[in-house]
Formats: C-alpha cells, structure tokens, sequence
C-alpha cells in the first residue's frame, strides 16, 4: 500500500484499476422501481481514498488526471457492471463517511465562484439584496452545505437575471439543477396572481411557513419554545430506542458525545 502510495506522489500517475467505485443500490422502500427509490452508495478502494486525501490536502497539478480517469461499476445482485465513466464531478454520496474527500473541497471552489456571480449582480443594480432582522443585514443569497437559498424580488425579471448565471453555471460545470428539489418561499406581501404566474412559468412548487426545511421550521416566529421543541422529541426518541437501552456506559457516553449534543448544535 505504501509503495502504490509513493509511486503516485513521485509520477503523479495512477492505476486506473485503483480509480474504479462500485456503486451500490440500496432500496428506500419496499416494490423500488424508479432509481430514485434507491440510496446510491459508493464503495471507494482504500487505496484511492487515501490518495484523494493526499489530493484535497495539497491540491497539487495531478488533479485534473486524476479526475478524468474516475469510473464506476454498479453492483447489481453484488455483480460489477461494465465501467461507466462519469461526465459530472467526482463521487457523491448521500452518506458523508463515503463521499469522496475531494468533492467538498471542488464544491466549495465552484460555489464560491457561483457566490461571486450573484455579487456582481447585486453590484450592477439587477439583483436586490434583501434587508432581514429590521434592515440591519442584507443579503441575496446563503449557502449551507450544498444548499442554496436564493432571496429576490418577486417577478420575472428578476428571475431572468437570476436564471442566467444558473444557466451559465451549468454550462461551465456541467452540473443541473434538479427541479424536484427546487421549491419557492413568498413573503405574506406577495399577490396570489404572482404567486401562480412564477410558479407557472418556472415550474416550481410553493412552501408554506409551517413547512420544515433541513428539519428546521422555515419561519420560527415569536415563539422560540414550540419552534425547537421537536429537538426534545429527537432526543427523547435516541434516548427511549429500544437497541440504546441495552448499551454499555462507553456506549452511552459515546451515544451523548456523537449524536444527542449534534442534535441541538445543529438546530441553533
């Protein structure tokens, strides 16, 4: 293993057998037909994880190789397909303990240029930032992890404008939005008619303030108390888990550490 390793930081060559991911299709439901039914999760070689570590660490020349040799097999009754060679970005996974360890950092690269974009829109007077919390902060957009809210006027020229750089963001990355995950928040000053007429023209769902997104109510309101009262519940539910009762004191100790003190931490 060592020897694979430091024969690729001196070439900067690697095996293409080394580069190759089964991709694992685990079923959401019972009767899964539609892909979307299933969890994909990608079964990196250890060698390939410890060299993409070395990669997102040094961010050295080799990358672009490096990302153009990546293939799959999909494992279908735990059998390996022909390799498939992807055209879009390294490998996600939907678990973070199998992600390649070089996509976030290539995410954060390309969002960064995304978050530039918008800037520049704001600064040529065609996108309007929007004041929050009295008017002492303004913004046009957030980004958490690989989501990203989006804050405009509603009408259709502002969307136009905002439709061009995700556009021209598409063409560069080759990355797509997903449309079934798009969904529009309106302010209670925004007309019914405007509601429909964009939700029409670009096709996307409406959400309402009771709604929850990322497990978070959209709009907490006054009250705090009823708004984070679901993370008792989350804990209470770890807590009363009938496999947890059974656990050793390290066991709970590690239980609390890694998941019950998450919980909170990231609803505030």
């Amino acid at each position: 293993m060592l020897a694979v390793v430091t024969e690729f930081l001196q070439s900067g060559s690697i095996v293409p057998d080394i580069n190759n991911t089964f991709i694992a299709l685990i079923p959401k439901m019972k009767n899964a037909l539609k892909l979307t039914d299933f969890r994909l999760i990608s079964l990196c070689n250890v060698l390939y994880k410890i060299i993409a570590k070395l990669l997102s660490n040094r961010l050295k020349l080799w990358i672009s190789q490096y990302i153009r040799t990546i293939s799959y097999l999909v494992l279908v009754n735990s059998v390996p397909s022909d390799p498939v060679i992807p055209s879009r970005g390294l490998r996600p996974d939907e678990n973070r303990l199998l992600q390649d360890p070089l996509s976030p950092l290539l995410f954060v690269i390309c969002i960064e240029a995304l978050s530039n974009r918008f800037h520049q829109l704001e600064v040529s007077g065609n996108m309007e930032d929007i004041p929050f919390g009295g008017g002492n902060i303004r913004d046009s957009h957030l980004f958490f992890a690989d989501d990203c809210l989006l804050f405009y006027r509603a009408t259709l020229e502002a969307w136009e404008y905002v439709r061009s750089v995700l556009t021209k963001y598409e063409e560069i990355l080759g990355q797509k939005l997903n449309v079934e995950k798009m969904s529009f928040f309106f302010s209670k000053h925004t007309s019914d008619g405007v509601k429909d007429l964009l939700k029409a023209t670009i096709g996307v769902q409406e959400i309402k303030a009771y709604e929850k997104y990322l497990r978070l109510r959209i709009v907490i309101g006054r009250s705090k108390t009823e708004s984070l009262l679901f993370m008792v519940d989350m804990v209470r539910d770890r807590t009363q888990n009938w496999k947890n009762r059974f656990l050793s004191y390290a066991g709970r100790e590690a239980l609390i550490k890694s998941i019950l003190q998450a919980i909170p931490t990231y609803s505030m």
